[in-house]
């Protein structure tokens, strides 16, 4: 049984984390909006579902992992919360794939 201590510092410690992941989905967020903007032109429904997803997920990923460990032990709310971590480094590294599908190199 976890500490009430333990309750609050293991997910305040891994907020850091997820909180960078919510940082550069917003960094993408308003940097796509503000190149549309600057360009004249408007994003698609696939872009706004993406880049809203990218703020979505890490907040949907810390509160479902938050209430699962609400009652479990300290060892098992860090290895959930780490699982989390994982997933939100895996979707960031697939979009971050996806964005560069169409960028050219010149050697």
């Amino acid at each position: 049984m976890k500490t009430k201590l333990q309750t609050w510092l293991i997910p305040a410690l891994f907020f850091i984390g997820y909180g960078w992941y919510l940082w550069l989905a917003l960094a993408n967020l308003f940097g796509v909006l503000a190149l549309a903007a600057w360009s004249g032109g408007s994003l698609n429904l696939y872009a706004w579902v993406v880049l809203i997803s990218g703020v979505v997920a890490p907040l949907a990923v810390f509160i479902f992992a938050t209430i699962v460990t609400r009652k479990k032990s300290a060892l098992m709310t860090v290895l959930v919360f780490t699982l989390g971590l994982s997933i939100l480094a895996v979707l960031w590294l697939d979009m971050v794939a996806i964005a560069n599908l169409g960028a050219t190199t010149t050697a």
